[in-house]
Protein backbone atom coordinates (compact mmCIF):
# COMPACT_ATOMS: atom_id res chain seq x y z
CA UNK A 1 0.00 0.00 0.00
CA UNK A 2 1.46 3.39 -1.06
CA UNK A 3 0.86 6.76 0.90
CA UNK A 4 -2.08 7.52 -1.02
CA UNK A 5 -3.77 5.01 1.34
CA UNK A 6 -3.51 7.95 3.76
CA UNK A 7 -6.39 9.91 5.03
CA UNK A 8 -8.97 6.97 4.46
CA UNK A 9 -8.74 5.25 8.22
CA UNK A 10 -12.30 5.64 8.90
CA UNK A 11 -13.23 3.92 5.95
CA UNK A 12 -11.57 0.45 7.06
CA UNK A 13 -14.09 0.27 9.49
CA UNK A 14 -16.37 -1.30 6.96
CA UNK A 15 -13.64 -4.54 6.81
CA UNK A 16 -13.66 -3.64 2.96
CA UNK A 17 -11.33 -5.56 0.77
CA UNK A 18 -10.67 -1.87 -1.25
CA UNK A 19 -10.39 1.60 -0.41
CA UNK A 20 -11.92 4.21 -2.33
CA UNK A 21 -10.04 7.56 -3.27
CA UNK A 22 -12.65 10.09 -4.84
CA UNK A 23 -9.99 12.83 -5.10
CA UNK A 24 -8.06 10.80 -7.61
CA UNK A 25 -10.89 8.34 -8.71
CA UNK A 26 -8.72 5.13 -8.06
CA UNK A 27 -9.88 1.84 -5.81
CA UNK A 28 -7.21 0.67 -4.43
CA UNK A 29 -7.26 -2.96 -3.21
CA UNK A 30 -5.83 -3.56 0.38
CA UNK A 31 -2.55 -5.39 1.31
CA UNK A 32 -2.87 -8.84 1.98
CA UNK A 33 -6.49 -9.52 -0.60
CA UNK A 34 -5.81 -11.54 -2.70
CA UNK A 35 -9.30 -12.03 -4.66
CA UNK A 36 -11.85 -10.10 -5.46
CA UNK A 37 -15.39 -10.21 -6.20
CA UNK A 38 -16.64 -7.46 -8.51
CA UNK A 39 -20.38 -7.89 -7.01
CA UNK A 40 -19.77 -7.79 -3.55
CA UNK A 41 -15.91 -6.26 -3.06
CA UNK A 42 -16.62 -2.86 -5.82
CA UNK A 43 -19.62 -2.72 -6.91
CA UNK A 44 -22.26 -2.95 -3.40
CA UNK A 45 -18.57 -1.85 -1.31
CA UNK A 46 -18.92 1.78 -3.75
CA UNK A 47 -22.44 1.56 -2.68
CA UNK A 48 -21.33 1.48 0.94
CA UNK A 49 -19.02 3.72 0.43
CA UNK A 50 -20.73 6.55 -0.79
CA UNK A 51 -23.56 6.71 1.64
CA UNK A 52 -21.32 7.32 4.74
CA UNK A 53 -19.64 10.97 5.51
CA UNK A 54 -19.99 13.03 2.30
CA UNK A 55 -18.47 10.96 0.13
CA UNK A 56 -21.83 10.88 -1.55
CA UNK A 57 -20.22 14.23 -3.06
CA UNK A 58 -18.30 11.92 -5.44
CA UNK A 59 -19.68 10.50 -9.02
CA UNK A 60 -20.25 6.87 -8.79
CA UNK A 61 -17.29 4.77 -9.55
CA UNK A 62 -19.31 1.65 -10.76
CA UNK A 63 -22.69 0.90 -13.09
CA UNK A 64 -23.75 -2.24 -14.00
CA UNK A 65 -26.06 -3.72 -16.92
CA UNK A 66 -27.57 -7.50 -17.12
CA UNK A 67 -28.58 -9.80 -14.67
CA UNK A 68 -32.04 -10.53 -16.58
CA UNK A 69 -33.93 -13.33 -16.03
CA UNK A 70 -33.17 -15.96 -18.68
CA UNK A 71 -35.01 -19.58 -18.73
CA UNK A 72 -35.64 -22.34 -15.99
CA UNK A 73 -34.70 -19.78 -13.13
CA UNK A 74 -31.44 -18.72 -15.04
CA UNK A 75 -30.09 -15.56 -15.45
CA UNK A 76 -28.01 -13.10 -18.10
CA UNK A 77 -24.74 -12.83 -15.98
CA UNK A 78 -24.01 -8.87 -14.97
CA UNK A 79 -20.98 -6.64 -16.45
CA UNK A 80 -20.04 -3.67 -14.64
CA UNK A 81 -18.45 -0.48 -16.08
CA UNK A 82 -16.03 1.77 -14.24
CA UNK A 83 -17.45 5.01 -14.88
CA UNK A 84 -16.84 8.38 -14.49
CA UNK A 85 -13.31 8.42 -14.77
CA UNK A 86 -12.40 5.49 -12.05
CA UNK A 87 -10.13 2.79 -12.33
CA UNK A 88 -8.88 -0.12 -9.82
CA UNK A 89 -5.35 0.25 -8.90
CA UNK A 90 -3.50 -3.34 -8.77
CA UNK A 91 0.17 -3.54 -7.70
CA UNK A 92 0.67 -7.34 -6.89
CA UNK A 93 -1.15 -10.60 -8.16
CA UNK A 94 -5.05 -10.84 -7.14
CA UNK A 95 -7.76 -12.94 -8.60
CA UNK A 96 -10.91 -10.96 -10.02
CA UNK A 97 -14.49 -12.80 -10.09
CA UNK A 98 -16.81 -10.88 -12.33
CA UNK A 99 -16.57 -8.81 -15.75
CA UNK A 100 -15.60 -5.32 -16.15
CA UNK A 101 -15.01 -3.38 -18.59
CA UNK A 102 -14.19 0.76 -18.86
CA UNK A 103 -16.19 3.69 -19.38
CA UNK A 104 -13.34 6.14 -20.28
CA UNK A 105 -10.05 3.70 -20.48
CA UNK A 106 -8.71 1.00 -22.91
CA UNK A 107 -8.85 -1.04 -19.19
CA UNK A 108 -10.47 -0.78 -15.93
CA UNK A 109 -7.34 -1.63 -14.15
CA UNK A 110 -3.96 1.04 -13.00
CA UNK A 111 -1.03 -0.94 -12.69
CA UNK A 112 1.88 -0.62 -10.52
CA UNK A 113 5.44 -0.88 -11.59
CA UNK A 114 5.77 -4.51 -9.52
CA UNK A 115 2.20 -5.55 -9.96
CA UNK A 116 1.91 -9.60 -11.24
CA UNK A 117 -0.61 -10.98 -13.07
CA UNK A 118 -4.72 -10.72 -12.62
CA UNK A 119 -7.01 -13.68 -13.12
CA UNK A 120 -10.34 -12.40 -14.22
CA UNK A 121 -12.88 -15.29 -13.45
CA UNK A 122 -15.98 -14.79 -15.03
CA UNK A 123 -19.68 -16.84 -15.19
CA UNK A 124 -22.88 -17.29 -17.46
CA UNK A 125 -22.65 -15.31 -20.51
CA UNK A 126 -18.76 -15.03 -20.44
CA UNK A 127 -15.97 -17.38 -19.97
CA UNK A 128 -12.92 -17.57 -17.22
CA UNK A 129 -9.94 -15.57 -18.78
CA UNK A 130 -6.42 -14.90 -17.13
CA UNK A 131 -4.85 -12.21 -18.48
CA UNK A 132 -1.65 -9.92 -17.46
CA UNK A 133 -2.52 -6.76 -15.87
CA UNK A 134 -1.34 -4.08 -17.64
CA UNK A 135 -3.45 -1.45 -20.04
CA UNK A 136 -2.79 -3.43 -23.22
CA UNK A 137 -3.74 -7.12 -21.68
CA UNK A 138 -6.41 -5.50 -19.87
CA UNK A 139 -8.03 -4.10 -23.41
CA UNK A 140 -7.05 -7.86 -24.71
CA UNK A 141 -9.61 -9.27 -22.06
CA UNK A 142 -12.35 -7.07 -23.32
CA UNK A 143 -12.18 -8.19 -26.78
CA UNK A 144 -11.55 -11.72 -26.15
CA UNK A 145 -14.82 -11.87 -23.81
CA UNK A 146 -16.84 -10.41 -26.07
CA UNK A 147 -15.73 -12.53 -28.84
CA UNK A 148 -16.33 -15.66 -27.00
CA UNK A 149 -19.72 -14.31 -25.77
CA UNK A 150 -20.69 -13.17 -29.61
CA UNK A 151 -19.19 -16.53 -30.73
CA UNK A 152 -20.70 -19.05 -28.65
CA UNK A 153 -24.01 -17.82 -27.10
CA UNK A 154 -25.65 -15.17 -29.72
CA UNK A 155 -24.03 -16.14 -32.64
CA UNK A 156 -26.50 -17.08 -36.26
CA UNK A 157 -25.24 -20.21 -36.53
CA UNK A 158 -24.71 -21.23 -33.36
CA UNK A 159 -28.43 -19.86 -32.67
CA UNK A 160 -29.66 -21.84 -35.57
CA UNK A 161 -27.31 -24.88 -34.85
CA UNK A 162 -29.62 -25.05 -31.52
CA UNK A 163 -32.87 -24.72 -33.17
CA UNK A 164 -31.78 -27.34 -35.40
CA UNK A 165 -30.43 -29.70 -32.98
CA UNK A 166 -34.58 -29.43 -30.82
CA UNK A 167 -36.37 -29.67 -34.16
CA UNK A 168 -34.38 -32.99 -34.42
CA UNK A 169 -35.16 -33.91 -31.19
CA UNK A 170 -38.64 -33.06 -31.56
CA UNK A 171 -39.14 -35.23 -34.72
CA UNK A 172 -37.27 -37.88 -33.07
CA UNK A 173 -40.10 -38.02 -30.30
CA UNK A 174 -42.78 -37.73 -32.68
CA UNK A 175 -41.66 -40.89 -34.48
CA UNK A 176 -40.70 -43.05 -32.01
CA UNK A 177 -44.76 -41.77 -30.77
CA UNK A 178 -45.76 -42.90 -33.77
CA UNK A 179 -43.48 -46.33 -33.41
CA UNK A 180 -45.39 -46.27 -30.06
CA UNK A 181 -48.73 -45.66 -31.50
CA UNK A 182 -48.41 -48.53 -34.15
CA UNK A 183 -47.55 -50.73 -31.37
CA UNK A 184 -50.67 -49.95 -29.51
CA UNK A 185 -52.72 -50.98 -32.72
CA UNK A 186 -51.07 -53.93 -33.30
CA UNK A 187 -50.91 -55.04 -29.44
CA UNK A 188 -54.62 -54.48 -29.50
CA UNK A 189 -55.36 -56.70 -33.31
CA UNK A 190 -52.99 -59.32 -31.13
CA UNK A 191 -55.54 -58.95 -27.99
CA UNK A 192 -58.32 -59.08 -31.07
CA UNK A 193 -56.94 -62.49 -32.45
CA UNK A 194 -56.44 -63.78 -28.82
CA UNK A 195 -60.16 -63.59 -28.44
CA UNK A 196 -61.03 -65.53 -31.30
CA UNK A 197 -58.78 -68.33 -31.21
CA UNK A 198 -60.39 -68.66 -27.60
CA UNK A 199 -63.22 -68.33 -29.32
CA UNK A 200 -62.53 -70.92 -31.92
CA UNK A 201 -61.36 -73.35 -29.04
CA UNK A 202 -64.46 -73.09 -27.20
CA UNK A 203 -66.33 -73.90 -30.84
CA UNK A 204 -63.81 -77.13 -31.22
CA UNK A 205 -64.79 -77.99 -27.68
CA UNK A 206 -68.37 -77.82 -28.65
CA UNK A 207 -67.46 -79.98 -31.65
CA UNK A 208 -65.80 -82.70 -30.02
CA UNK A 209 -68.50 -82.86 -27.47
CA UNK A 210 -71.20 -82.84 -30.52
CA UNK A 211 -68.97 -85.85 -31.82
CA UNK A 212 -69.20 -87.93 -29.00
CA UNK A 213 -72.87 -87.08 -28.47
CA UNK A 214 -73.41 -88.95 -32.11
CA UNK A 215 -70.83 -91.84 -31.97
CA UNK A 216 -73.35 -92.70 -29.05
CA UNK A 217 -76.31 -92.02 -30.30
CA UNK A 218 -75.12 -93.99 -33.46
CA UNK A 219 -74.92 -97.19 -31.17
CA UNK A 220 -78.16 -96.88 -30.45
CA UNK A 221 -81.12 -99.88 -32.49
CA UNK A 222 -82.94 -97.68 -34.63
CA UNK A 223 -86.11 -99.32 -33.10
CA UNK A 224 -88.09 -102.33 -33.00
CA UNK A 225 -88.15 -104.08 -36.32
CA UNK A 226 -91.46 -104.51 -37.95
CA UNK A 227 -92.55 -108.29 -38.67
CA UNK A 228 -89.47 -109.41 -36.67
CA UNK A 229 -90.25 -111.89 -33.77
CA UNK A 230 -88.92 -110.75 -29.99
CA UNK A 231 -87.58 -113.14 -27.10
CA UNK A 232 -88.56 -112.53 -23.61
CA UNK A 233 -90.89 -109.34 -24.04
CA UNK A 234 -91.00 -108.01 -20.51
CA UNK A 235 -93.75 -106.31 -18.39
CA UNK A 236 -93.72 -105.28 -15.10
CA UNK A 237 -97.61 -105.43 -13.83
CA UNK A 238 -98.71 -103.55 -10.79
CA UNK A 239 -100.79 -104.49 -7.31
CA UNK A 240 -104.31 -103.20 -7.82
CA UNK A 241 -104.50 -102.38 -4.44
CA UNK A 242 -102.10 -99.88 -3.45
CA UNK A 243 -101.20 -99.07 -7.12
CA UNK A 244 -97.51 -98.78 -6.81
CA UNK A 245 -96.09 -102.20 -5.68
CA UNK A 246 -94.81 -104.51 -8.35
CA UNK A 247 -97.64 -107.65 -8.09
CA UNK A 248 -95.54 -110.68 -8.23
CA UNK A 249 -96.93 -114.41 -8.03
CA UNK A 250 -99.63 -114.11 -11.01
CA UNK A 251 -101.09 -116.98 -13.37
CA UNK A 252 -104.05 -116.15 -14.80
CA UNK A 253 -102.38 -113.48 -16.88
CA UNK A 254 -103.83 -112.82 -19.90
CA UNK A 255 -102.05 -111.25 -23.16
CA UNK A 256 -103.65 -109.53 -26.05
CA UNK A 257 -102.11 -107.22 -29.12
CA UNK A 258 -103.79 -104.80 -31.36
CA UNK A 259 -102.59 -104.01 -34.73
CA UNK A 260 -102.80 -100.38 -36.34
CA UNK A 261 -105.76 -99.44 -34.73
CA UNK A 262 -107.74 -103.43 -35.15
CA UNK A 263 -109.21 -105.09 -32.45
CA UNK A 264 -107.53 -106.94 -29.58
CA UNK A 265 -106.62 -110.74 -30.36
CA UNK A 266 -104.62 -112.92 -27.49
CA UNK A 267 -100.88 -113.36 -27.55
CA UNK A 268 -100.23 -116.88 -28.82
CA UNK A 269 -97.34 -117.74 -26.12
CA UNK A 270 -97.60 -118.39 -22.33
CA UNK A 271 -96.43 -116.03 -20.45
CA UNK A 272 -93.93 -116.80 -17.47
CA UNK A 273 -92.97 -114.70 -14.31
CA UNK A 274 -89.57 -114.06 -13.83
CA UNK A 275 -89.73 -112.33 -10.47
CA UNK A 276 -90.78 -109.71 -8.19
CA UNK A 277 -93.23 -108.68 -10.06
CA UNK A 278 -91.70 -109.14 -13.74
CA UNK A 279 -93.20 -110.92 -16.61
CA UNK A 280 -92.04 -112.32 -19.84
CA UNK A 281 -93.52 -113.22 -23.23
CA UNK A 282 -92.29 -114.25 -26.48
CA UNK A 283 -93.84 -112.06 -29.27
CA UNK A 284 -94.49 -113.63 -32.70
CA UNK A 285 -93.34 -111.96 -36.11
CA UNK A 286 -97.54 -111.99 -37.18
CA UNK A 287 -97.83 -110.19 -33.32
CA UNK A 288 -95.05 -108.03 -34.77
CA UNK A 289 -96.27 -107.62 -38.33
CA UNK A 290 -97.62 -104.04 -37.92
CA UNK A 291 -96.87 -100.23 -37.66
CA UNK A 292 -98.43 -99.50 -34.46
CA UNK A 293 -98.67 -102.31 -32.06
CA UNK A 294 -100.64 -102.09 -28.44
CA UNK A 295 -100.48 -104.48 -25.93
CA UNK A 296 -102.35 -105.51 -23.31
CA UNK A 297 -101.89 -107.39 -20.00
CA UNK A 298 -104.80 -108.54 -17.29
CA UNK A 299 -104.68 -110.66 -14.27
CA UNK A 300 -106.00 -110.77 -10.79
CA UNK A 301 -104.69 -108.50 -8.15
CA UNK A 302 -103.11 -106.46 -10.99
CA UNK A 303 -103.96 -103.32 -12.62
CA UNK A 304 -103.92 -103.36 -16.38
CA UNK A 305 -101.09 -102.75 -18.05
CA UNK A 306 -101.29 -100.96 -21.65
CA UNK A 307 -98.12 -100.50 -23.48
CA UNK A 308 -98.04 -99.12 -27.42
CA UNK A 309 -94.68 -98.83 -29.26
CA UNK A 310 -94.39 -98.00 -33.28
CA UNK A 311 -92.47 -100.53 -35.31
CA UNK A 312 -89.66 -99.67 -38.26
CA UNK A 313 -89.47 -101.04 -41.18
Amino acid sequence: MNSSYYGYWEYWNLYHKVTFDGEDRLIYINPGVDNIDITRDLYSASKEWMSIMDYGKYEPPIRVIGGDPTVEGDSAGAIYFMTNGWRIYIDDKVDIFGSIYSDDYDSPYLTGEIANLVFSQVSNLVDRIAVESTADSAELVSNKVWSEVLADKFSEDAAGSLVSSYDDKLDNIKDDTSKLDSIKNDTEKLYFIEDEIKKLDSIKDDTSKLDKIKEKTEMLPDGIERGKPISNFSVVLIDSNDHISPKPGLSDITGKVSKDGKGFGLLTNTIYEVGEGIYKVDLTADEMDAEVLVLKFDASGADTRVISFITSS
